[in-house]
């Protein structure tokens, strides 16, 4: 029986010191059977004419598809573009700036084959810096095995993915997740919105081994974007920006359990569970991003608190959230930037 046909859904921007590694990664894999989607979002650097001259010398070039740009998308947008080129019934995230292990797609693919209710599987990662040295040798420190992620009716917003390390970097998708539930309207970045579509629909398989190399260099778009060399004022104004950006992407969470209640895939009880999760979950996003932002008013961050620990109905965790909320609200700005930091 044939494997099935992967598609690497490759996104660039600005990367041109690390995407010929990362590009070389893509075509380097041993898995007989994938396309690669490159979908450069309108660098202004060399990135475009790196990515050439190393298709003009790789035997595997011809697996290469260029999606063509006319203006800057923003990730998610660049995502939705490039997914409507691909082929393949997998969809697997590569970055500009990671290295992937020669063997990802073999292990990813393989995990689709054996387990029917998987709509996505996600591995550890590696950190690396911009020079590849290795920050950890494991993002999560912890020693979860191998096993599928379901929806948790009990769960709140405080464990929204059940405690398991979801790592956009290291991603892959049944190609119906994507295309089933239409473009991503509501999110700045695919990873956590569609990873909710997976657990919606399925569930999410995590794989403890480091399929991935995720490089931290100080200008990435995701959690790894802070660096210790980094202006406080700049670090915390970055670290805001996606706290923001999470908080917005809940009513993406919103109009997807709409879509799939409507479908006859959600019944009403467990619809109505969803919109409880997400209430809660929208409450600490809130919390996290007015706690981070400078520019919000000590009255506004504490304004949330209150909704928060409200939405909890008082539980100590989200009073014990929210007391940390508000110290770090009226923290000065190299603490706050060491907070985030050591919150990575």
């Amino acid at each position: 029986m044939p494997r099935p046909k992967v598609s690497v859904i490759f996104l660039c921007y600005n990367q041109e010191r690390f995407v010929e590694a990362a590009l070389r990664s893509a075509l380097d894999q041993a898995y007989p059977d994938f396309e690669v989607i490159v979908a450069d979002d309108c660098s202004t650097d060399k990135t475009m004419e790196v990515i050439q001259s190393v298709l003009n010398r790789h035997p595997r070039a011809s697996v290469v598809r260029m999606v063509p740009a006319s203006a800057n998308l923003g990730i998610a947008r660049n995502w939705d573009r490039s997914t409507g080129y691909a082929q393949g019934e997998i969809l697997v995230c590569m970055a500009g700036d990671d290295v992937s292990r020669p063997d990802r797609l073999d292990k990813v693919v393989a995990v689709f084959e054996a387990e029917a209710a998987a709509q996505a599987v996600v591995s550890q990662v590696r950190v690396i810096d911009r020079d590849g040295r290795t920050i950890r040798d494991r993002f999560e420190s912890g020693s979860r095995r191998a096993g599928l992620l379901c929806r948790n009716p009990a769960m709140s917003g405080y464990a929204f993915w059940s405690d398991v390390p979801v790592i956009g970097a290291s991603a892959a998708y049944r190609s119906g997740v994507v295309r089933n539930l239409g473009a991503i309207e509501h999110a700045a970045s695919e990873d956590n919105s569609s990873f909710y579509r997976a657990l919606l629909t399925g569930g999410v398989w995590y794989l403890p081994e480091a399929l991935v190399d995720w490089r931290w260099h100080g200008r990435n778009a995701s959690n790894g974007a802070g660096h210790p060399d980094e202006d406080p004022a700049v670090s915390v104004a970055r670290h805001a920006q996606r706290a923001r950006a999470e908080y917005d992407a809940c009513r993406q969470y919103r109009a997807d359990a709409a879509k799939v209640h409507s479908s006859g895939l959600l019944g009403a009880k467990a619809y109505a569970s969803e919109l409880r999760r997400i209430e809660l979950l929208e409450s600490l996003l809130m919390l996290g991003w007015k706690s981070a932002d400078p520019a919000q008013s000590f009255r506004s961050v504490l304004a949330s608190a209150l909704r928060h620990v409200m939405a909890e109905r008082f539980r100590p965790r989200a009073l014990g959230y929210a007391l940390r909320s508000l110290l770090k609200a009226a923290s000065p700005v190299k603490l706050r930037a060491l907070i985030h930091r050591r919150s990575r």
